[in-house]
């Protein structure tokens, strides 16, 4: 292997590991933010336990005070306890939909504590109507701490089942917190093996160029720098992957700069085999720079403040149409826009998800004779007056509809690169956008029969929601990319 092959491989190989590092930490960090959830929600679960048991608990001392003294207010505070009691195990119900065991336990303590309330209630009407000799005899023969202990019981096993899941809860999240930081030690020492392999060869072909030197020991400098930053992101998964796009744009834009100087300096004394190799990093760290600016933009959109008013879709529709013009070209294409209703959203942000949309629309209608793209809003489709479902329907490309769920997610595309060129970020970017808004994207089509892509968004009489983020200076982004 000559001194431009192992050029060729160690860039290429630098820029698959980065890639590696920004997708394995995004998926590692959603999964935490998962196993966090199934924390928080065991949590929830013990607590709710314990809230009926305090119920319970308050309900007999409330009883009691009710007998001993007749006072009506003490029974306030008894049928109080009973709707808490009732509600809690309600929520305990749904919180362990999907635990047989809790939800088995919950059918015995539905029972146990409607038992344990009924009694109550019983020597209550024994001291309204027989007075207090009475119901201190119903005491004594009632089945009262029969009821309470088997109830405790119970919920302590409930307790124990819910400690088990919690313990085996953290297990899960402590691995995925390794296994994230081992991926990006190991994925930043390959990156820092595979570039030092590219530096040394390039230095060693352009020896007799003193600037071309220090400029390539300056880009390896940056390059170690930013490795080191994305490390230290790390510590906060929440923002690795804005970190690892935002330094990584520099560092490419030299790498494709010096590439280009290769070409035009030296393309003539390369053989076929080094114009094939030179041509394929020009592709690649174009490539890359597209992706890692599609992920810097994914990232700034979940820190931009969304400064919702009313909308007309229309003219952000026909804005998208004239700037996709210049794609369109000498192509056929039919455009069928009903009148659209306003809606209450930030006009930036809206004008990002339907030009990618669109975007999408014009592109994977490339190969039709006669392309169609509509775009309309459902009525009669059962949404309420609180919200306005748009849609944008093509005859193109299609999907599978087997699919579907990939749509919407990051470096998820249904087509071959070679067929329709994107980077798989513009759909999740307007999933992100219709979300932060309150409101829902989904789609629906065939493979070769067009695709309906449909947002549901706030109506324009809805009135301004507060909506809080970390950053008050948030940057408003355009997004063009748009894969499928």
């Amino acid at each position: 292997m000559n001194f431009r092959d192992k050029a060729t491989v160690g860039i290429g190989l630098a820029l698959l590991a980065f890639a590696s590092i920004g997708v394995s930490s995004y998926n590692n960090a959603v999964k935490e933010d998962s196993d966090r959830e199934w924390v928080a929600h065991t949590h929830q679960v013990l607590e709710g336990i314990a809230s009926v048991v305090i119920d319970i608990t308050d309900a007999e001392a409330a009883q009691r005070g009710y007998i001993l003294t007749s006072e009506e207010s003490f029974l306030q505070p008894f049928i109080l306890d009973g709707s808490h009691a009732a509600a809690d195990l309600r929520n305990l119900r749904e919180l362990t939909s999907d635990n047989p065991i809790q939800q088995h336990n919950l059918d015995r303590l539905d029972l146990m504590v409607a038992d344990k309330f009924a009694e109550m209630q019983h020597r209550i009407d024994i001291r309204k109507q027989q007075g207090l000799n009475a119901s201190a005899e119903a005491v004594k023969q009632g089945p009262g701490n029969l009821l309470l202990g088997p109830i405790r019981e119970l919920a302590a096993s409930m307790n124990q089942e819910e400690n088990r899941l919690l313990k085996r809860r953290l297990i899960v999240a402590a691995a995925a917190s390794r296994k994230t930081k081992g991926v990006t030690v190991l994925g930043n020492v390959l990156a820092l093996f595979f570039l030092g392999i590219a530096g040394f060869v390039i230095q060693k072909e352009m020896g007799e160029r003193k600037r071309g030197q220090d400029e390539i020991k300056r880009l390896n400098q940056d390059l170690e720098g930013q490795v080191e930053e994305l490390v230290n992101a790390n510590r906060e998964l929440d923002a690795f992957t804005h970190s690892l796009a935002h330094d990584l744009r520099a560092p490419l834009r030299h790498m494709h700069g010096f590439a280009e100087l290769l070409r035009e300096a030296w393309y003539d004394k390369f053989d076929e085999d080094g114009r094939h190799f030179l041509g394929k990093i020009l592709i690649s760290s174009k490539e890359m720079g597209m992706l890692v600016d599609d992920l810097l933009n994914f990232s700034r959109l979940a820190r931009v403040e969304v400064q919702a008013s009313p909308v007309d879709p229309r003219e952000l529709v026909d804005r998208a149409r004239q700037e996709l013009e210049p794609e369109i070209g000498s192509r056929i294409v039919t455009w069928e826009i009903a009148p659209l209703p306003s809606v209450r959203a930030d006009p930036a942000l809206l004008y990002q998800a339907l030009f990618n949309i669109l975007a999408n629309a014009v592109k994977y209608t490339r190969k039709c004779a006669a392309a169609r793209i509509e775009v309309g809003c459902l009525n009669g489709d059962g949404d309420s007056g609180d919200s306005v479902t748009l849609f944008v329907r093509d005859n193109g490309a299609g999907f599978d509809m087997q699919y579907v769920e990939k749509l919407f997610r990051v470096f998820q595309r249904l087509h071959r690169a070679e067929d329709f060129e994107g980077t798989g970020v513009g759909l999740a970017n307007v999933r992100r956008i219709v979300e932060r808004h309150g409101g829902r994207v989904w789609a629906d089509g065939s493979l070769g029969h067009g695709a309906t892509f449909y947002l549901s968004l706030p109506a324009a009489s809805i009135p301004t929601l507060s909506i809080s983020t970390r950053r008050q200076d948030a940057e408003q982004a355009r997004v063009h990319s748009a894969g499928r």
